[in-house]
C-alpha cells in the first residue's frame, strides 16, 4: 500500500504556526510587562495627574479660578506643586516638592513653581569681573500665585551653596562640574515660601 502524502497547505501551516508561535507568545509577554508598567506610573502619578491637568497654565500666567489665595504672613503650609521643562515640554515635577506640601485637590493651591531646565552656573569674581568659573548648576525658576498667576519670586536656584547669584567673593577650592541641582535644594529654596 502506498502512503499518501499530506496536502502541502496542511504542512505549510504547522511550520508557520511553529514558526510564528516564539514571536506570539514573546508579544504577549512584551504587552502584559507594558500593561502592568504603565499601570504602576499612572499609580504613581494618582490624583496628581489631575491637578498637574488644571494647573498646566499658570506657568503661562494663565490664573486658576479656584485656587486659594497665597498669603505669605498666614501661618501654616502654602500648598504647592511644581513643573520642570524637560526636553523642551513642561512636565509635572513631583520630587520638586515635599508630599506634606502637595494640595489635596486644586481649590487648595496656593503656589506653582516653574522651573527650567538646569544648567551650568557660573558666576564672575566680585574682585574682578572679568574671570568666571563654573560653581556647579542652577535652575531658572518662577514662582507663581496659582490664584492670579502671578509672579511672587524669580531668579535662580544654585546647587552649590557657597555660589551667590551676584558674584563669588573668591573662587570655589573644588567647583563642581555637575549641572544638576537636588531636590533637596529645591526644597530647602521653596521651604521659605511654604512653610510659616
Amino acid at each position: 500500500m502506498e502512503e499518501q502524502e499530506e496536502p502541502i497547505y496542511k504542512t505549510t501551516g504547522r511550520v508557520a504556526f511553529a514558526t510564528a508561535l516564539p514571536l506570539l507568545i514573546f508579544t504577549i509577554l512584551a504587552v502584559i510587562v507594558i500593561g502592568i508598567l504603565a499601570l504602576s506610573r499612572v499609580r504613581q502619578v494618582g490624583p496628581a495627574a489631575g491637578l498637574f491637568d488644571a494647573a498646566f497654565g499658570v506657568c503661562s500666567g494663565v490664573p486658576m479660578a479656584n485656587a486659594t489665595l497665597y498669603d505669605p504672613d498666614q501661618a501654616g503650609i502654602a500648598p504647592v506643586i511644581a513643573f520642570a521643562e524637560r526636553s523642551g515640554y513642561l512636565q509635572g515635577a513631583s520630587n520638586y516638592a515635599k508630599p506634606e506640601w502637595t494640595p489635596a485637590n486644586s481649590s487648595d493651591l496656593q503656589l506653582v513653581l516653574c522651573a527650567q531646565n538646569p544648567r551650568p552656573a557660573f558666576r564672575p569674581l566680585c574682585s574682578d569681573e572679568n574671570k568666571v568659573n563654573q560653581v556647579g548648576g542652577e535652575i531658572p525658576f518662577k514662582l507663581r500665585s496659582a490664584i492670579s498667576g502671578e509672579i511672587i519670586a524669580q531668579g535662580v536656584i544654585v546647587e552649590e551653596a557657597e555660589a551667590r547669584s551676584e558674584c563669588l567673593e573668591a573662587l570655589p577650592t573644588n567647583p563642581s562640574m555637575d549641572m544638576a541641582v537636588s531636590d533637596e535644594t529645591i526644597h530647602a529654596f521653596l521651604e521659605r515660601f511654604v512653610v510659616k
